[in-house]
């Protein structure tokens, strides 16, 4: 085992060993990565989600697209030699697929902010897709705004994005396309949350990465007759509405600072890499509501690294809990493993594993590593540029983001 891993893993002997044993069968710079921090940081995770999920006397976990995907193969393993008594599924759903629908549900003009809050892709044709638009309606839209289907796709500043956003509020074409769209997205994903039985009464969370609790938001919306909604979450960087419901994070708050500054919400994502797209939508095929998928844009090397990532993860989970027994694991022990092991990658990297996710798929809401990284240097993003500075400016980062945080508390608690 390389020695920046070896200590944090030794300290838990099951981890060690199944490391061990998937380094001896085969040594490529994937499976190191993924046998020394990958595996054993996610299967830390979900080993706390099920305990903590157990404790609180709840009998259902939903595992949300994409990032819940590896997470409940490595939950299913654990299941299958330990006393697990929750009922573990996968939900397809994501921030774009439930946001249209919500609008239905909403006051019109918090619908029409959540419909138009900027992403990384501020465009009106991005809007006009967001909301479902149709060749002729785009089309329509266009016409009313004096907007060609060049400047349609151009990537607009914030002020200009902000300006546009100002329009598309006073168009009562846009309103109405808009709300007949929303009334239809709503009555699938109505139908899809039903089917998969989030309204039977049944007492249940959802898992995901992070890093803000929208998605508990949004389920919150769409369906007021179900059981409070409980989160567990790997991050959060905002802090949850209490109106959303419980929400629990294993790893950082919005005002762990220090840890958050080595840390690379992307490369996470990497990590967490599903083999489908993302969920955009449902709609109705012979008698069940099924997901819209967004197409997966991997080519075969990467497709083979991503299932080869998830079978890895999944042969650790099945080595390490058939020697653990079942909630003897110690919450202080392994969440600093876990910070032991993510610091050796994220913020100490060698090149081997730096070019091991350089071609992952990421899509996190803020960065995309597959799109920026092209022509560039991958040691420029997220914590990963962390790793370059030197300690002063290291520190004043990261008293400015406490400063920050301090006086961003203060003015909320002054509100």
């Amino acid at each position: 085992m390389d020695r920046k891993y070896a200590s944090a893993l030794r300290s838990f002997q099951p981890l060690a060993k199944a490391a061990e044993a998937l380094l001896q069968a085969q040594d490529t710079p994937l499976v190191r990565v993924t046998a020394q921090v990958t595996a054993p940081v996610l299967f830390l995770y979900v080993w706390h989600v099920l305990e903590q999920a157990e404790r609180m006397g709840l009998k259902r976990l939903y595992f949300l697209a994409r990032d819940g995907y590896i997470m409940l193969e490595i939950a299913r393993e654990i299941a299958r030699v330990c006393p697990v008594s929750l009922d573990l599924r996968y939900l397809y759903c994501s921030e774009s697929s439930l946001r249209l629908p919500c609008l239905h549900r909403m006051d019109t003009e918090e619908g029409m902010a959540l419909l138009l809050q900027p992403g990384n892709r501020r465009t009106l044709r991005h809007i006009c897709n967001r909301t479902g638009l149709t060749q002729e309606e785009r089309l329509t839209l266009y016409a009313e705004l004096s907007v060609s289907e060049t400047d349609g796709q151009k990537l607009l500043s914030e002020e200009d994005y902000g300006t546009l956003c100002d329009s598309l509020r006073r168009s009562v074409a846009f309103r109405q396309m808009a709300a007949q769209h929303a009334a239809k997205a709503f009555a699938a994903v109505r139908g899809y949350l039903a089917q998969e039985n989030l309204t039977d009464g049944t007492s249940f969370g959802i898992v995901d990465a992070g890093w803000a609790s929208t998605v508990q938001r949004s389920l919150r919306m769409l369906l007021d007759d179900m059981p409070s909604v409980t989160g567990f979450y790997f991050g959060l960087s905002e802090r949850p509405k209490a109106a959303d419901g419980v929400c629990t994070t294993w790893y950082f708050t919005q005002e762990d600072v220090k840890r958050r500054a080595r840390f690379s919400r992307s490369l996470l994502s990497c990590m967490c890499a599903a083999p489908h797209g993302a969920a955009v939508g449902y709609r109705e095929e012979n008698g069940r509501f099924v997901p819209v998928l967004q197409e997966n844009l991997e080519d075969g090397a990467l497709s083979e690294a991503v299932h080869q990532q998830i079978a890895l993860c999944r042969e650790f989970a099945a080595l390490s809990a058939a020697d653990i027994r079942y909630a003897s694991f110690p919450e202080a022990q392994m969440l600093r493993c876990t910070q032991r092991l993510l610091d050796g990658l994220m913020y100490r990297p060698d090149a081997q594993e730096a070019e091991v996710f350089r071609g992952f798929p990421c899509r996190d809401g803020s960065l995309s590593l597959l799109d920026a990284q092209n022509g560039s240097d991958y040691w420029k993003y997220g914590a990963l540029a962390v790793s370059q500075l030197s300690w002063k400016p290291l520190r004043r980062r990261i008293l400015f983001c406490q400063e920050s945080a301090a006086l961003l508390t203060e003015k909320m608690q002054s509100l």
